[in-house]
């Protein structure tokens, strides 16, 4: 089965994914970008079968996602705490401690998947954009083992909920810099 791309968008006709062949494709048109369908070219995959293999399990994309819910959740149940009264406010920082047991270990787990990724990626894991992923991503990781320092191993009396608050923070901020910047990564794949 060929595959075909648009020359214009970039899309990719598949014969094997749609069930047909690029002859029996209704219409004249790009789906896509509505150029006509003579547009389209043979498509040969820039990236080599053992690369493509890796890069299109995705690991990296799933799983920091782990990471971003954790702190969001986290903050959010800290908050909580601030708020609510009793046994609920005993309850929500409870769930934001046991967050914070998962916290560290997905960030792990995203450094190392985010590196596998950028290896398979861009060959190399100097270019200046991972470099700054790699560094702030293990900030996060400080940051979360912080977290989970002062939810497990304080009373969250005095001023502990306030640091607590602060780190979890500071956490999503790490986890909305990597996403941003890992989204404009997202497509890019040098050939070889």
């Amino acid at each position: 089965m060929a595959k075909y791309e648009c020359a214009v968008c970039g899309l990719i006709y598949d014969e094997e994914k749609e069930g047909k062949k690029w002859e029996e494709y209704p219409g004249d048109l790009c789906p896509a970008c509505g150029v006509p369908k003579t547009a389209f070219q043979p498509y040969k995959d820039p990236v080599s079968p053992k690369r493509r293999k890796v890069l299109d399990l995705h690991l990296h994309p799933v799983t920091v996602h782990f990471p971003q819910a954790f702190s969001v959740f986290m903050l959010f149940l800290i908050g909580m705490g601030f708020i609510l009264q009793g046994s609920l406010k005993t309850d929500a920082l409870t769930a934001a401690r046991v967050l914070s047991i998962f916290l560290p270990l997905s960030v792990a787990v995203s450094i190392i998947s985010g590196l596998l990724d950028g290896k398979n990626r861009f060959k190399r894991l100097t270019t200046p954009m991972l470099k700054k992923k790699i560094l702030v991503g293990m900030l996060f990781f400080i940051l979360s083992v912080g977290v989970l320092l002062v939810l497990v191993f304080s009373n969250l009396q005095s001023g502990w909920p306030a640091v607590s608050a602060a780190l979890t923070a500071l956490c999503v901020l790490c986890s909305l810099f990597l996403g941003y910047k890992g989204g404009r990564l997202a497509g890019t794949i040098v050939p070889g």
